[in-house]
């Protein structure tokens, strides 16, 4: 099977990867088929495993930066591009 790449910043994969982590939380999957479930956790996973901010202490100031960086770069203030 061919692979598909998506290319994401750091903030990006890290707002990504608490969305997807909060859907977990919260047990609320908004698909309308398994499959889709299962494409989401698989890249959960992926960001899971190629992330590590996640166990910082400073998590949420991290991930507060980051969705700022986030929003700043599509609003065009420059930042990290998307």
């Amino acid at each position: 099977m061919n692979s598909v790449l998506i290319k994401l910043n750091q903030d990006q994969a890290l707002v990504l990867f608490e969305w997807l982590s909060v859907l977990d939380e919260v047990g609320v999957f908004p698909v309308k088929h398994r499959a889709e479930e299962f494409v989401f956790w698989s890249i959960h996973g992926q960001l899971e495993s190629n992330l590590s901010v996640q166990f910082h202490s400073d998590y949420l100031e991290q991930l507060a930066a980051a969705r700022e960086r986030v929003l700043d770069a599509k609003a065009g203030k420059g930042g990290v591009p998307g």
